[in-house]
């Protein structure tokens, strides 16, 4: 498998020509998401950081299910905002004090090829 880079330019269209093995073997932590923010995928290294079975969360809700903390303005916020202005390439840091799994993060929030499906891509700093 060729290296990918969390900067990657092409990032999305790379996590879109992945089979499920390679997205498993990132060195960071990958959900895909609908546009409503229900989990739709994920990787391997995202389930075992956060310490979530997602297999058993797939269709939940990942801001007011999973990750409480993400649904606020600068998070949820952007996620939308990025939908409505017909796609998302969104590059940010976060920090929350509620969820030591999140704690500092980098965040790369990219339209997926597949309609009404987006990734999220999450690096712990």
């Amino acid at each position: 498998m060729t290296a990918i880079d969390f900067g990657d330019p092409n990032l999305a269209t790379r996590l879109d020509a992945m089979p499920q093995e390679q997205l498993d073997a990132l060195p960071f932590g990958i959900l895909k998401l609908d546009s409503a923010g229900r989990i739709v995928g994920y990787n391997r290294i995202e389930s075992e950081i956060v310490e979530i079975d997602f297999a058993r969360r797939i269709n939940h809700n990942f801001f007011t299910e999973i990750a409480p903390c993400m649904d606020n303005p600068f998070f949820r916020g952007r996620f939308e905002e990025g939908i409505q202005e017909g796609g998302l390439a969104l590059d940010f840091e976060f920090e929350t004090d509620m969820d030591p799994r999140a704690d500092h993060i980098r965040v790369r929030m990219l339209t997926s090829n597949t309609p009404n499906q987006y990734w999220v891509a999450i690096k712990r700093l």
